[in-house]
């Protein structure tokens, strides 16, 4: 039977494993993404002052399509790389794929998610990567946390399944990680899966735009979400 480790897209994280670099990685939650940086690292916030970068990388598919991954690194992990005057170089990054509430200007929360970056390579050279360029992994084991909710997509007519992953970290702290499910996936979660299983996820980071509407008026605002898409999903 075909399970997450036998997708080739997992090889990034398998060798890193393999070669000892297990450290990157947290024992559910393991990321790897790879590609170009949009711009230069700007400060995130910190803990007990500790002080936290934020940039985005941008990764393309085969078919051309792009997206952008928002890592967020402790200035230890960046050391000695600069933060500025490094938008357009290549990167690689590992971590672990991480959710937390953040306060809008509006003092509203809502869900950030980032790879939260262990490791960080940047070179002005694609052959100086050590996986190569274009890389766009996460490896989850988690709980399901919500009932799945299933429906079509509104052009294509294409079965999805929206589900949200809760995935345990240490300090008894969670990451809550919503994820699509598609075609084949998404009937599998339908009929099999459920809230309370335990599931293995195998995924990769998606941004997109979306129109936000104003209650009670014909207006709105752009807003940009971030998600998993599976790959593969599987009960634990």
């Amino acid at each position: 039977m075909k399970t997450v480790f036998d997708i080739k897209e997992m090889q990034p994280i398998l060798h890193q494993e393999a070669i000892g670099h297990s450290y990157y990685f947290g024992e559910r939650n393991k990321a790897w993404a790879s590609g170009i940086l949009e711009g230069d690292f700007e400060y995130s916030h910190s803990v007990q002052e500790e002080r936290f970068y934020k940039n985005r990388i941008i990764t393309a598919t085969k078919g051309g399509q792009k997206y952008l991954v928002p890592i967020i690194i402790s200035e230890n992990f960046l050391y000695p790389f600069p933060k500025t005057d490094v938008g357009g170089l290549f990167v690689e990054a590992a971590g672990e794929f991480r959710s937390r509430n953040v306060m809008d200007e509006k003092g509203k929360s809502h869900l950030s998610l980032f790879l939260f970056t262990k490791y960080i390579n940047i070179c002005e050279n694609v052959e100086e990567l050590q996986e190569g360029p274009n890389a766009n992994v996460v490896y989850l084991e988690g709980t399901i946390c919500k009932p799945p909710v299933h429906r079509l997509t509104p052009l294509s007519k294409k079965r999805i399944t929206d589900v949200f992953i809760a995935v345990g970290r240490q300090y008894r702290v969670s990451d809550y990680i919503p994820t699509i499910v598609w075609n084949v996936g998404a009937v599998y979660v339908k009929y099999e899966l459920g809230l309370g299983n335990e599931v293995r996820f195998l995924g990769s980071i998606h941004n997109r735009i979306y129109l936000k509407r104003f209650p009670d008026s014909d207006r709105g605002e752009y807003r940009e979400a971030y998600e998993l898409s599976a790959m593969w999903i599987e009960k634990k």
